[in-house]
């Protein structure tokens, strides 16, 4: 989506199990990162590059959240043994729903980048 373009309604849940939802992005300059897989080699270097970058977003006001279909704690899991802080949000159930509203939802059954 072009930076400015309003989100679709959606729900996604974060690591403690809370619901992350399109009002929490409302007045805040957000990336939502959309990823395939938590573990895999290829999204392993996606989010290791993306967090270099964050030093660079947080003084813009900007905050990043890393996407994907996997569950909470296979996220949180990969998110700790790659050292990254960038917060993991999960499209697991009902699986797929918000990757689909934003159109990045390959049918093999998780997002696309």
């Amino acid at each position: 989506m072009p930076p400015g373009t309003p989100a679709p309604e959606f729900t996604l849940a974060r690591e403690d199990g809370s619901e992350f939802t399109r009002s929490d992005l409302e007045g805040r300059t957000t990336v939502l990162v959309f990823y395939p897989f938590a573990f895999s080699p290829v999204c392993t270097d996606q989010l290791n590059l993306y967090e270099e970058v964050l030093d660079e977003l947080r003084p813009r006001g900007a905050t990043m959240y890393g996407v994907s279909c996997d569950a909470r704690w296979s996220q949180a899991a990969s998110r700790e043994q790659l050292g990254v802080t960038i917060e993991q949000l999960s499209d697991f159930e009902p699986k797929g729903e918000t990757c689909r509203a934003f159109g990045v939802y390959h049918p093999g059954g998780f997002p696309q980048r």
